[in-house]
């Protein structure tokens, strides 16, 4: 008849559950514990199972992501991965062909309060471990783990059966992960009463003898309300993830550019002390500008708004090209799209150090803006028309 597994802790095999109470498990000196464990040199190797070097377990288990900005504008990842290092996993088993299966710790870094397995780790970068004659170093390591999590002391490890190894990867969250190459070890005849679970490693251990009891283990992991509730999640924002890139998709082919009319009249220079500047005296320039433009063919569906500037461009003996921004507006969905503007004076100082606007004959007006969508990327366009302005070769003597 089919009963529920067997859970250490709940009176079974008389092993006592104050060896593991869940009161004790977010001490101080349990998460130093298992901060300290981080410190611990693995054993860094390639798919064919070479050493390389060694790492700490912080380094072999933390991914690392970087944003780096590019063009002001769009942000670029760059993710470096958990580091391919060896470990083992030991699939440990009763006098009576059961499984014993433990529960990780709630404070474990990686996949806390996870069933797994009876014990699994890493071999660590030291002579011992490192052997590879017959696999020795692996189940020395296996040995030394299944005394630490599980308190098992008299293991031969003549009796360690290594079944061959397989590559293993899996990302706890955007931080740590797993990315072993993993020895299969199979230990047989344990005596579950040797067992003393360590509360720094283990939540809990379990016993199975059948599928029944091992897929019921499963569905307690897989079915919890928070494990549907993070599958909705993850599936919720995967389809808003791709929805927003159709939306970036269906627009990023289409035009950004508008004719444009441009022109500025009344144009005066006028030059003043000006105490923050080199030369201590600076041009200044006012005009009269007309700005007319429709963006409405540029607002698709995934414009959110538009910020249009008047840039004014020239150069001078020391820069090949200045620009100047004289006006700017922002339309967002729903404004009049249209500018018409007439004799305007620009919002911000036409300003040059020295005298170089005086008697300039080739100073460009250029209407530019940003497309600020809901998804994808900020375009910048131009519009299609300039408007080239020549200054007048006298200073202006009066107000503006």
């Amino acid at each position: 008849m089919f009963q529920k597994p067997a859970v250490f802790g709940e009176a079974q095999h008389g092993l006592g559950c104050h060896h593991w109470q869940k009161n004790n498990l977010f001490r101080p000196a349990v998460l130093n514990v298992q901060n300290n464990y981080l410190n611990e040199h693995c054993i860094i190797v390639d798919e064919n199972d070479r050493p390389l070097r060694s790492e700490s377990k912080r380094f072999c288990h933390s991914a690392k992501t970087w944003f780096v900005e590019t063009w002001g504008f769009l942000r670029v990842l760059f993710f470096f991965p958990v580091t391919l290092h060896r470990a083992f996993s030991v699939f440990l088993f009763t006098e009576n062909h059961e499984m014993i299966l433990q529960k990780r710790a709630v404070q474990k870094l990686t996949f806390p309060s996870v069933w797994t397995n009876a014990c699994c780790s890493h071999p660590l970068w030291n002579e011992d471990e490192m052997c590879t004659d017959e696999n020795v170093g692996i189940r020395r390591a296996a040995r030394r783990k299944l005394n630490h999590e599980l308190g098992i002391h008299s293991v031969d490890i003549d009796q360690m059966k290594v079944m061959g190894r397989f590559l293993y990867k899996a990302m706890h969250d955007d931080s740590w992960g797993e990315h072993e190459l993993d020895y299969v070890i199979i230990l047989r005849d344990c005596n579950v009463k040797q067992i003393r679970p360590n509360p720094e490693e283990v939540e809990a251990v379990a016993i199975v003898s059948s599928m029944e009891e091992l897929t019921e283990i499963l569905k307690s992991i897989m079915h919890t309300a928070w494990a549907r509730a993070n599958a909705i999640f993850a599936f919720v924002l995967s389809v808003l993830s791709a929805l927003t890139f159709c939306v970036f998709v269906s627009t990023v082919w289409l035009p950004n550019s508008a004719p444009v009319t441009l022109s500025a009249s009344n144009v005066r220079v006028k030059n003043f002390v000006d105490y923050a500047s080199e030369g201590s005296r600076s041009d200044v320039v006012m005009a009269d500008l007309k700005i007319k433009v429709d963006v409405a063919p540029i607002f698709n569906w995934n414009v959110k708004e538009i910020f249009l500037f008047l840039v004014a461009e020239y150069s001078t003996p020391k820069a090949p090209l200045n620009q100047i921004v004289l006006w700017d507006k922002i339309l967002r969905r729903g404004d009049w799209s249209t500018i018409h503007e007439e004799s305007i004076t620009p919002k911000y100082y036409f300003m040059d150090d020295g005298t170089n606007l005086l008697n300039h004959k080739n100073v460009t007006l250029v209407l530019r803006w940003n497309v600020v969508p809901n998804a994808g990327y900020l375009a910048i366009a131009q519009g299609e028309g300039q408007y080239r302005v020549e200054f007048p070769s006298n200073y202006y003597s009066g107000r503006f």
